[in-house]
């Protein structure tokens, strides 16, 4: 990584078992104010979400082939990202566990 950014390796699954593939490589890079988010990612294949347009928000990405980043704060809120390999993305802020407000 370079100076000014953190790289994060996802290597488990949410139950802390192992994954079967290549993990995947989530870096993250402070540019000003902005934060710039690089993902390298096998690609399994799975269908793109229908109705779903490249470059637009999509409800329930989740339900997809998907990279989520979760940023959390001392309050129990936080913020998820969420990117899928065919463009899509969603972005929920979240007032404690599952309870998104926005």
């Amino acid at each position: 990584p370079q100076e000014g950014s953190q790289e994060f390796e996802i290597s488990g699954t949410w139950d802390g078992q192992p994954v079967d593939h290549q993990p995947v490589v989530i870096n993250l890079e402070g540019d000003g104010q902005d934060l710039i988010i690089n993902i390298e990612a096998p690609y399994f294949d799975d269908p793109a979400p229908k109705d779903g347009k490249p470059g637009e928000a999509f409800f329930k990405l989740w339900d997809y082939e998907v990279v989520e980043a979760f940023f959390l704060n001392d309050n129990k809120q936080y913020l998820e990202l969420e990117f899928g390999p065919h463009g899509q993305h969603l972005m929920l802020i979240l007032n404690g566990n599952r309870n998104a407000i926005k």
